[in-house]
């Protein structure tokens, strides 16, 4: 079972007063069921998903908590789960999970970016995140960012802030994937 609604409601509120928290979740070794539940099967019936803005709010904490190890995140599946919990908010147009699921797909951008330049793509470590990251080449996953980024989404209070961070994201998936993301674009 995922962790409870209200569970994940506070666990955001608390790393938002004190980020040192994250230390504990790691500890405790909630770290996997906090990215697990950002998207999850519903219990509404079979097939169906949800998307979790606590979890997802809760994560961007954890995400950018100075002694996260991205690798032990990547480890976690975490580039596919934001990738489908992405598309799943744009389907479903849960608004209220836009920002903080593309700040962490910006995080895991970013740190796939500094490996690159770090390692001129030969490193094992470089290649294993570039390999988690194949997902965010899909097309429908692309459109969905090109979606975020329309100027014509202006139903909720944020719209300002995702097109700014979900330029920044197709930016960096560019740098990333050089040529690949071209024949999307």
């Amino acid at each position: 079972e995922p962790i409870p609604q209200y569970a994940l409601k506070l666990l955001h509120r608390v790393l938002r007063y004190d980020l040192t928290i994250a230390r504990s979740v790691y500890e405790n070794k909630l770290v996997g069921e906090v990215v697990r539940s950002v998207h999850t099967r519903g219990s509404t019936g079979e097939g169906t998903f949800s998307i979790s803005a606590h979890a997802a709010n809760a994560l961007v904490y954890i995400v950018n908590y100075k002694e996260t190890n991205m690798m032990d995140l990547h480890e976690l599946d975490i580039a596919n789960r934001i990738c489908k919990a992405i598309l799943s908010a744009v389907r479903e147009g849960v608004d209220s999970s836009y920002v903080p699921l593309l700040s962490i797909l910006q995080s895991i951008l970013v740190h796939a970016c500094s490996l690159q330049k770090t390692f001129n793509n030969v490193s094992s470590e470089y290649r294993d995140v570039c390999d988690a990251c194949e997902d965010f080449l899909a097309s429908d996953f692309v459109e969905a960012l090109k979606q975020l980024v329309k100027v014509g989404r202006k139903s909720f209070v944020d719209s300002a802030l995702v097109q700014d961070i979900g330029k920044n994201c197709l930016e960096l998936l560019q740098e990333l994937f050089e040529g690949r993301l071209d024949e999307q674009m």
